[in-house]
């Protein structure tokens, strides 16, 4: 994968492996986008979600009204996720594939890639001095996998702030 930036869009230039990849978490962030709060395991809701949520606080009016507008606002931003996983799925065997990010969507790629990372973290049971271990050293599956969708994310926010967010 290859990624560049010039004055209205970010580029990624992705080959079989990266492109199937990515188009797998892309379908991760839309499905986990559309759950509800009380729908989600305990471990994520806690982390996208406001202590309390689901357990009917005193002012769970609204509690409840704000974790709706935030699904919402989320839900928002899986559309983007959509037309992107729409794209790498319609390029078929055409090698490589360049999907483009335009300047003014880069900021909500970066928080919907940073979410899947929060939501993997929290689901693993990954903490931040995890984060950083070689995802290729850990026994468990899951967990590994979870590491390797961390750290393949990681370096794409990496170098889109690297590169500039272009006043976005």
């Amino acid at each position: 994968m290859q990624i560049s930036r010039d004055d209205k869009s970010f580029s990624f230039v992705l080959f079989a492996p990266d492109r199937a990849f990515l188009a797998q978490i892309l379908s991760k962030i839309i499905t986990n986008y559309s759950q509800k709060p009380g729908d989600m395991d305990p471990r994520v809701a806690a982390a996208w979600y406001p202590p309390g949520v689901g357990e009917k606080p005193e002012d769970a009016e609204d509690v409840e009204l704000w974790v709706e507008e935030l699904r919402v606002f989320r839900s928002g931003n899986a559309a983007l996720c959509r037309t992107c996983l729409q794209f790498l799925q319609e390029a078929g065997a055409e090698e490589p594939v360049v999907l483009q990010i335009p300047l003014e969507q880069s900021e909500t790629f970066m928080v919907v890639l940073n979410d899947h990372r929060i939501y993997q973290a929290a689901l693993h049971g990954i903490g931040e001095h995890e984060m950083d271990q070689p995802w290729d050293k850990v026994q468990d599956l899951e967990k590994r996998q979870a590491l390797l969708e961390i750290h393949f994310l990681a370096v794409i926010l990496e170098t889109m702030l690297h590169l500039g967010m272009g006043g976005v």
